[in-house]
Protein backbone atom coordinates (compact mmCIF):
# COMPACT_ATOMS: atom_id res chain seq x y z
CA UNK A 1 0.00 0.00 0.00
CA UNK A 2 1.45 3.34 -1.06
CA UNK A 3 1.76 6.17 1.42
CA UNK A 4 -0.64 9.09 0.84
CA UNK A 5 0.82 11.97 -1.13
CA UNK A 6 0.94 15.18 0.89
CA UNK A 7 1.38 18.47 -0.91
CA UNK A 8 1.84 20.78 2.03
CA UNK A 9 4.22 23.40 3.29
CA UNK A 10 7.85 22.53 3.87
CA UNK A 11 9.54 24.67 6.49
CA UNK A 12 13.28 25.00 6.80
CA UNK A 13 14.58 27.09 9.68
CA UNK A 14 18.32 27.66 10.00
CA UNK A 15 18.40 30.15 12.85
CA UNK A 16 16.33 32.73 14.62
CA UNK A 17 16.96 36.32 13.58
CA UNK A 18 14.05 38.26 15.03
CA UNK A 19 13.68 39.09 18.65
CA UNK A 20 10.53 40.46 20.25
CA UNK A 21 9.18 42.63 17.44
CA UNK A 22 5.57 41.62 17.93
CA UNK A 23 3.95 44.25 15.73
CA UNK A 24 6.34 43.57 12.82
CA UNK A 25 5.77 39.83 13.16
CA UNK A 26 2.00 40.37 13.24
CA UNK A 27 2.16 42.48 10.06
CA UNK A 28 4.29 39.78 8.41
CA UNK A 29 1.84 37.07 9.49
CA UNK A 30 -1.19 38.91 8.12
CA UNK A 31 0.65 39.70 4.88
CA UNK A 32 1.40 35.98 4.42
CA UNK A 33 -2.16 35.00 5.33
CA UNK A 34 -3.64 37.46 2.80
CA UNK A 35 -1.34 36.44 -0.06
CA UNK A 36 -1.67 32.69 0.63
CA UNK A 37 -5.46 33.03 0.81
CA UNK A 38 -5.44 34.77 -2.59
CA UNK A 39 -3.20 32.04 -4.03
CA UNK A 40 -5.53 29.32 -2.74
CA UNK A 41 -8.55 31.15 -4.17
CA UNK A 42 -7.21 32.18 -7.59
CA UNK A 43 -4.53 29.54 -8.22
CA UNK A 44 -5.83 26.40 -6.51
CA UNK A 45 -3.52 23.39 -6.84
CA UNK A 46 -0.68 25.62 -8.09
CA UNK A 47 2.63 25.30 -6.21
CA UNK A 48 3.35 28.22 -3.88
CA UNK A 49 6.70 29.16 -2.38
CA UNK A 50 7.36 31.43 0.58
CA UNK A 51 10.83 32.87 1.12
CA UNK A 52 11.73 34.81 4.28
CA UNK A 53 15.05 36.59 4.67
CA UNK A 54 16.19 39.33 6.98
CA UNK A 55 19.01 41.73 7.53
CA UNK A 56 17.89 45.19 8.58
CA UNK A 57 14.68 44.47 6.69
CA UNK A 58 12.33 41.51 6.92
CA UNK A 59 11.81 40.39 3.31
CA UNK A 60 8.91 38.12 2.42
CA UNK A 61 8.45 36.82 -1.10
CA UNK A 62 5.45 34.66 -1.98
CA UNK A 63 5.24 33.22 -5.47
CA UNK A 64 2.50 31.05 -6.92
CA UNK A 65 2.73 29.22 -10.23
CA UNK A 66 -0.88 30.06 -11.12
CA UNK A 67 -2.26 31.76 -14.23
CA UNK A 68 -1.12 35.28 -13.30
CA UNK A 69 -2.97 38.45 -14.23
CA UNK A 70 -3.64 39.34 -10.58
CA UNK A 71 -4.75 42.87 -9.70
CA UNK A 72 -4.50 44.72 -6.40
CA UNK A 73 -7.85 44.14 -4.76
CA UNK A 74 -9.15 45.53 -1.48
CA UNK A 75 -7.29 43.00 0.64
CA UNK A 76 -3.88 43.61 -0.88
CA UNK A 77 -4.41 47.37 -1.03
CA UNK A 78 -5.23 47.33 2.69
CA UNK A 79 -2.15 45.21 3.35
CA UNK A 80 0.00 47.68 1.44
CA UNK A 81 -1.35 50.49 3.65
CA UNK A 82 -0.70 48.48 6.84
CA UNK A 83 2.88 47.76 5.80
CA UNK A 84 3.37 51.48 5.10
CA UNK A 85 2.71 52.21 8.80
CA UNK A 86 6.02 50.42 9.48
CA UNK A 87 7.71 52.24 6.58
CA UNK A 88 7.33 48.94 4.76
CA UNK A 89 6.44 48.38 1.15
CA UNK A 90 4.70 45.79 -0.97
CA UNK A 91 5.15 45.05 -4.66
CA UNK A 92 3.36 42.63 -6.93
CA UNK A 93 4.38 41.22 -10.29
CA UNK A 94 1.77 39.09 -12.04
CA UNK A 95 2.05 38.85 -15.83
CA UNK A 96 -0.65 37.00 -17.79
CA UNK A 97 0.32 33.34 -17.80
CA UNK A 98 1.98 33.63 -14.38
CA UNK A 99 3.64 33.35 -12.05
CA UNK A 100 2.41 35.83 -9.46
CA UNK A 101 4.96 37.17 -7.00
CA UNK A 102 4.10 39.43 -4.07
CA UNK A 103 6.94 40.87 -2.00
CA UNK A 104 6.86 42.69 1.33
CA UNK A 105 9.78 44.53 2.89
CA UNK A 106 9.47 45.66 6.51
CA UNK A 107 12.35 47.60 8.13
CA UNK A 108 13.52 46.15 11.42
CA UNK A 109 15.48 49.17 12.67
CA UNK A 110 13.67 50.43 15.74
CA UNK A 111 15.91 53.32 16.78
CA UNK A 112 19.07 54.63 15.22
CA UNK A 113 21.20 52.27 17.35
CA UNK A 114 18.71 49.45 17.93
CA UNK A 115 18.02 46.59 15.56
CA UNK A 116 15.11 44.18 15.51
CA UNK A 117 17.39 41.40 14.28
CA UNK A 118 19.57 40.80 17.30
CA UNK A 119 21.72 42.29 19.99
CA UNK A 120 25.04 43.95 19.26
CA UNK A 121 28.02 43.23 21.47
CA UNK A 122 29.32 45.89 23.88
CA UNK A 123 32.07 47.62 21.87
CA UNK A 124 30.05 47.61 18.67
CA UNK A 125 27.05 49.07 20.50
CA UNK A 126 29.13 51.88 22.01
CA UNK A 127 30.54 52.91 18.65
CA UNK A 128 27.05 53.00 17.12
CA UNK A 129 25.64 55.04 20.01
CA UNK A 130 28.49 57.53 19.80
CA UNK A 131 28.09 58.22 16.07
CA UNK A 132 26.51 61.62 15.71
CA UNK A 133 25.97 62.03 19.45
CA UNK A 134 28.08 63.87 21.98
CA UNK A 135 29.06 62.06 25.16
CA UNK A 136 27.99 64.10 28.19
Amino acid sequence: MAAPYFLGPTISKRYTTLRDATSVLAAAYFFCAEVLTNAAKYAPKAPVSVLLTSDQTLNISITDQGPGGAKLGRGLRGMKERLATFDGEMTMHSPEGGPTQVIARIPLMLNRWESGIGEMEGAEMESVEMKGAEKK
